[in-house]
């Protein structure tokens, strides 16, 4: 079984000889330097071949490096969220990555917005995802995402 960061290690050196090649491949491995320190200490490498953003590590293209920059300029926005912690947290697993991307999004579209937001502690009671400030009161957020099949 190979280690997460032997993973990561191999992506990286995969990346940053590719990322030369293209004109915004810099900003892209740049990117994917910023993913990895978000999400290595959450990855599974037992279900790396079944995240979605698996195949975005391997892959040298111009798209490509334009997509990792704008991810990662995302989730720099949001770990300034309070509480996003966990939800960033949780994309590093393939089976919750797709749960807490939407919470995440969501959690941005607000922000960007110019509604203040945070995310709930989870707890074993259930809670809401976030709490925003609404004209001044405090509001309960449950985001919902439909479910990737299991095959």
């Amino acid at each position: 079984m190979i280690a997460a960061n032997e993973w990561w290690d191999g992506a990286e050196k995969f990346q940053e000889m590719s990322s030369r090649d293209c004109s915004s491949g810099n900003e892209g491995f740049e990117g994917f330097l910023k993913i990895r320190r978000f999400l290595e200490p959450h990855w599974d490498p037992k279900g790396s071949g079944r995240h979605p953003l698996r195949s975005k590590f391997w892959v040298a293209s111009e798209p490509n490096y334009k997509g990792l920059s704008h991810f990662s300029k995302k989730l720099g926005l949001l770990e300034k969220v309070e509480g996003s912690d966990d939800p960033i947290a949780r994309l590093g697993v393939a089976e919750e990555y797709s749960g807490a991307w939407a919470e995440l999004d969501f959690a941005l579209r607000l922000q960007l917005a110019g509604i203040s937001c945070e995310f709930v502690p989870r707890t074993s009671i259930p809670t809401p995802d976030l709490w925003c400030a609404i004209k001044d009161e405090k509001v309960d957020v449950e985001v919902t995402s439909i479910a990737r099949p299991a095959h």
